[in-house]
This record gives structure tokens, C-alpha cells and sequence, in this order.
């Protein structure tokens, strides 16, 4: 059975635990319907409302939080721990479930004890519901009243199991004697047995008659009465705000999507670099001319001492990818193996000329003027499918780059994936070496190698607009070909395979824009991404 994100269809869908209170047991294996939560030095207990929302007292919102010295600056991220903690379960890592985005009803600042303590988590990834003990539990609609068959559900001492408590709730004029600043919208409840300053954290679920009726307040030591109740926000009066918070759009719309397919694939390929029967990805590059690609480097054939071929594969948003050869590669300065500080840009000269259509292939021009200027970049390159993808991408400003980056080189772009991301992949996941910088639909640089890769550092890309003459100046040296226009064609010798194929009736183009709308359509139903 599969969750829904929708407020609405939790609560009709929601798994009651039996249906009456479960048999309590000091140590608590059941768990249904309850994770563990850590951040920072916290570690406590939430509900689950749905396969990527949380209910707990209170939780940062850590999508614009880092953590680190000044020279290394990492994503903080939360936890939490689903499935039995009994089997072991929490040391799976496909249990263990990051967070970065939360939202507090009492707003940013962490509540008062006087303030309702309640708040959402939204998962980077969703729960699996395969497991029995992924529920939900469904929450309380009635009005205040005493119900004495109640358990809450905390962590033991040690933090590693959870145990189940019995609990009865306490009256709310009778609590407000006891709890003189107590807020309208709270229930009080105490423990069978146990001191619940000892034994309760804050975010515990209140259960009653298999119902999720409370959260538990966080207290400090100082202000915790062990002879007195725990103050609970009760769940019936949050209904409407929880069934909000879920639609606001910063919150349902986490983790932002960073990739996507892209309509720039016919201007880039993928590069392999084949040996002795054997084909290992090395890269992507863009077609800069029917015979030249740009990639961040290349190994030359000719040079190379063990024998092995370079190919590039283009055509690769279509059902009939095509294969070229390079038999000369030209790296910036001659840099046979470049390091991360040092310029990635490199020249590809194919054996054969490209087949050019437009449609499914196309040359990518040179930037004449800046495109870093201002506008939204994009990283395009191919996923793990060979399936080509557009990625998000932030220029990292200069100043901010050489405190994570002591020495970048001089014109270097600094880039990584959005800040406010999920903070589970990084660019050294997202960014595959020698891919595409797009910024205001021009090619602004060339993404460098990702070995030995920090996702926690930004990535370089080489500027090609800054290296623009290099590039123009190294072509012409190889008599670069640009020349794909079907009407030029027709002067040239008929002794080549790829002119006649140019100069057909315009079927093969119409085709091939058939083939292209068709494969992007699959893409979609297939949701790669």
C-alpha cells in the first residue's frame, strides 16, 4: 500500500493499532506508525504522518544550514530511523532517512514551554511501506476529554529501542492548576510509571485508544516537575493547521527537483574510451563542430602506450544513437593528467564528421559575450542510464569559493548543486566530468573531472568564454568543420557517405523529429529522474 502526500487521505487511509491500547512492555518492540529523530545532538521520537512528513514537537529548518570550519563547509542534515529497531533495522542505511526542511507551527525560534510545540519534517526520500511497522497511525478528531487508556511511546535510556508507556490524561482544569501558563490548545497527561523529566524527550506520541492524540512537549530540567503532568499539544486542535502546513508550497514542493531531461541533448555526447574489448564511461562532451568536441580532457591514441580508442556517442536522446572515433586529442597547455587547480579543456578530433540534423544532433556555438552575467545555469550532461539530464546549478561567488578553495585558477567558475538542496547527492553524483555549464541557454563552461571528488567542496568548470580564442585558434590548426548546412553541401565531392545522407528530400529529418518527440514522451512515463 502506497501513501499519499495528501492531509485528506492520510487520515482515511491511517492503520489503527489494534484498535484498542497495545499491551505495554518496558521494552517496547511494536514501533508501528513511530521513527526515531536526530539532529545535531538530539535524539528523539516522531509519528508518521505520510511516506515523507513527520510529526514532532519541534524540529530546525536546516535547508539553509551548513556546518564546518571556514575552510570546509558541509550540508547539516537530519535523521531519522524507521523499521524495527528490534531486527537491527536502524543500521540499515536504506532505514536511515535524511531531512533538511521543517516547519514549526510556533515559527522559527524553538517554543517556549508556554508555546504549542508541534511541528513537520519533510524526508528527503520516502518511507518504504513494505514494512508492517511503517504505519499510521490516525489522528485524533474529538474534543478534549479524559481517556485513561493511553500509552506514550519514548526512547529507552540508551536511545537504541522504544518502549511504550502507560499513560492517563489529566483533566484540562485540573492541569491548569498545576500548569498555571498552560495554552488553550494542550492536554496534560502523566506516566504510569517512570519520571517522565527522565524518561521523555519531547516529540513522543501520545496514543489513546490507538489514536494519535498528543505530542509531547520538550522541557528543560530546571522547569520539569517530576511530581507534576507533561504538558501535550493536543492533535485534534491542529488538525487545520497540519493539513495547511502540508500544501504550503515551500514545504510540498521539498526537496526541489535538481535534474531533469533536457532539450539541449542534441548538442552533447558521451565519451568511452575502449580497450581490449572493454568500454569504461569516461566523460561527456559537447559538439562544437561536425568533427570537434569539447570536453574537460582527453587521451590522445596516438599517444597512449597501451593500445585503446576513444568514442564518442551522440544521438543519444534518440532510438538510434550513432558512433564516432577521435584520433586526436588536444588538452589546454598539454596537461596529460590535470589536477583539480589546474585548467580542463580539451579538444576531440573525430575520425569522421558528424551527422548534423538539428534535431536529434546539433553544433553547440560558442558564447560571444558572458553568459555568467546574471540568468539560471543548468549542468547537462547524462545520468547513470546514459540518459541525458539537465541539473541545477549554483555559481559559487569568487569569494566564497577560495575559502572552501585556497588556490582556484585564475577565470575558474566555482559551481555546486542549490543550497537549499536535499543534501543527499552531490555535485560529485550529479555533475559527470567533462558535462555541459549552460547559463542563459549559452555554454558558459566545461564541468572538470570529478576523481578524487569533495561534494562537500565546490566543483570547477573551465569558463569558455574566457577561453574562447583558445579554443577558435586550436580549431582552425585541425581544419575544424562547420560546414552542415544542406545547402553547402551540395558543391562537395559525391565520394562522401554524409553529404548524401544531407541531401536528402527532408523524410529523414521529419522522421527523426517524430522518433525525438516519441523518446521524450517515453522519458517521461519511464520517469527516469
Amino acid at each position: 500500500m502506497r501513501f499519499r502526500n495528501s492531509f485528506e487521505f492520510i487520515i482515511k487511509i491511517a492503520i489503527i493499532i489494534n484498535g484498542s491500547v497495545v499491551n505495554c512492555s518496558p521494552n517496547y518492540e511494536g514501533g508501528k506508525g513511530v521513527v526515531k529523530v536526530t539532529w545535531n545532538d538530539y535524539s528523539g521520537v516522531g509519528t508518521i504522518l505520510s511516506e515523507r512528513v513527520i510529526l514532532v514537537h519541534y524540529a530546525p529548518d536546516l535547508t539553509d544550514a551548513f556546518e564546518g570550519d571556514k575552510l570546509k563547509k558541509v550540508r547539516k542534515v537530519g535523521k531519522i530511523f524507521c523499521g524495527s529497531p528490534s531486527e537491527g533495522d536502524y543500521k540499515k542505511s536504506c532505514n536511515q532517512i535524511r531531512w533538511r526542511k521543517a516547519i514549526n507551527f510556533a515559527g522559527d525560534k524553538e517554543p517556549a514551554n508556554n508555546q504549542p510545540q508541534i511541528a513537520l519534517i519533510k524526508l528527503n526520500r520516502e518511507i518504504d511501506p513494505a514494512f508492517t511497522i511503517n504505519k499510521v497511525i490516525p489522528l485524533a478528531k474529538g474534543a478534549r476529554q479524559e481517556i485513561k487508556e493511553c500509552v506514550v511511546v519514548s526512547l529507552s535510556k540508551d536511545k537504541k529501542k522504544l518502549m511504550e508507556t502507560e499513560a492517563t490524561v489529566v483533566g484540562y482544569d485540573e492541569c491548569t492548576n498545576k500548569v498555571p501558563a498552560l495554552y488553550q490548545n494542550a492536554t496534560c497527561v502523566t506516566l504510569s510509571s517512570g519520571n517522565h523529566c527522565e524518561r521523555l524527550y519531547g516529540g513522543e506520541p501520545l496514543i489513546c485508544g490507538g489514536k494519535l492524540t498528543g505530542v509531547v512537549s520538550s522541557l528543560s530540567n530546571a522547569d520539569c516537575k517530576s511530581d507534576g503532568p507533561r504538558i501535550c499539544a493536543e492533535i485534534s486542535k491542529f488538525r487545520d493547521w497540519i493539513q495547511n502546513a502540508v500544501k504550503q508550497p515551500q514545504f510540498s514542493r521539498y526537496p526541489r527537483k535538481l535534474s531533469s531531461p533536457t532539450d539541449i541533448h542534441k548538442n552533447i555526447a558521451y565519451l568511452s574510451w575502449e580497450r581490449n574489448g572493454k568500454s569504461t564511461f569516461s566523460g561527456v562532451a559537447v559538439i562544437i563542430a561536425r568533427n570537434i568536441l569539447l570536453t574537460n580532457h582527453g587521451q590522445d591514441p596516438e599517444e597512449e602506450e597501451e593500445e585503446g580508442e576513444g568514442s564518442a556517442v551522440y544521438g543519444i536522446n534518440g532510438r538510434s544513437p550513432k558512433q564516432q572515433y577521435w584520433y586526436k586529442a588536444i588538452n589546454y597547455e598539454n596537461i596529460s593528467n590535470p589536477k583539480r587547480e589546474d585548467i580542463q579543456l580539451a579538444l576531440l578530433v573525430l575520425e569522421n564528421r558528424i551527422d548534423v540534423d538539428n534535431i536529434q544532433t546539433a553544433v553547440m556555438p560558442l558564447p560571444q559575450v558572458d553568459p555568467l552575467q546574471e540568468g539560471v545555469c543548468v549542468v547537462v550532461g547524462i545520468n547513470s542510464g546514459k540518459v541525458p539530464t539537465q541539473t541545477m546549478a549554483n555559481i559559487v561567488p569568487e569569494n566564497e569559493c577560495k575559502k572552501q578553495i585556497p588556490k582556484p585558477y585564475n577565470n575558474a567558475i566555482c559551481i555546486d548543486i542549490p543550497p537549499d538542496s536535499a543534501g543527499v547527492r552531490t555535485h560529485c553524483d550529479l555533475f559527470a566530468t567533462g558535462s555541459a555549464l549552460i547559463c542563459n541557454d549559452m555554454l558558459a563552461g566545461i564541468v572538470s573531472s570529478s576523481d578524487n571528488c569533495d561534494g562537500a567542496t565546490p566543483r570547477f568548470a573551465a569558463n569558455v568564454y574566457k577561453y574562447r580564442e583558445w579554443i577558435k585558434s586550436t580549431m582552425e590548426t585541425v581544419n575544424y568543420d562547420n560546414d552542415y548546412d544542406d545547402d553547402d553541401d551540395d558543391d562537395d565531392d559525391d565520394d562522401d557517405d554524409d553529404d548524401d545522407a544531407d541531401d536528402d528530400d527532408g523524410n529523414a529529418n521529419a522522421n527523426a523529429y517524430a522518433d525525438a518527440v516519441d523518446n521524450n514522451q517515453c522519458l517521461r512515463e519511464r520517469n527516469e529522474l
